[in-house]
C-alpha cells in the first residue's frame, strides 16, 4: 500500500465474532466505512472472503453454539450472505452434505409448534457438495434456490 510516508506492509486479519455480534447492518457498514488509502476495499475484500468461505467449508456452524437448530444455520447464512433463503431449499441442501451437521440426539422446547431438533458441528470440513449462495437476479426478482 502507498501512503504519503513511503511504502507500507499491509496485514490483513479476518475478526469472526458471534452471531449475537454480527448482523446484516454491520456488514453492510463495514463495507461502506471511510477509511484511509484501500483499507474500504480490504475490508470489503475480507467479508466476501467470509461469504465465499461459507459455501465450501464448516465456518458456518462456528457462529452456532455447541448445539444449534436448522434454523439457527440457516439465520448465520442469511446474515452474512444479506439475503433471505428458502427454509425448505435449504434444508434439502444441508442434509444432502453428509458430514456437515449430525442430530444432538434432544429437541429445544419452541413456544408454540413441534420443538426444533438440534444439531452439532459434524466431522466434516469441507463441504461436498458446497452450499452456493444465491445470485441475485439482474431483474430484482428472488433468486431461484
Amino acid at each position: 500500500m502507498r501512503t504519503t510516508g513511503g511504502w507500507l506492509k499491509r496485514t490483513t486479519a479476518l475478526l469472526l465474532v458471534s452471531l449475537a455480534d454480527l448482523n446484516v447492518e454491520t456488514l453492510r457498514l463495514a463495507g461502506e466505512l471511510d477509511l484511509a488509502f484501500d483499507h474500504r476495499r480490504i475490508v470489503s475484500d475480507g467479508i466476501e472472503h467470509v461469504r465465499v468461505k461459507l459455501e465450501h467449508s464448516v465456518l458456518a456452524t462456528a457462529f452456532c453454539g455447541p448445539t444449534f437448530t436448522i434454523t439457527d444455520l440457516q439465520d448465520v447464512y442469511e446474515t452474512v450472505w444479506g439475503m433471505p433463503l428458502d427454509p425448505r431449499n435449504f434444508y434439502r441442501k444441508i442434509k444432502k452434505t453428509d458430514g456437515f451437521i449430525v442430530p444432538a440426539g434432544s429437541a429445544r422446547k419452541a413456544a408454540t409448534g413441534r420443538p426444533a431438533r438440534l444439531f452439532r458441528a459434524g466431522p466434516r470440513e469441507v463441504l461436498y457438495p458446497p452450499v452456493i449462495r444465491p445470485v441475485d437476479s439482474p431483474n430484482g426478482e428472488k433468486p431461484a434456490q
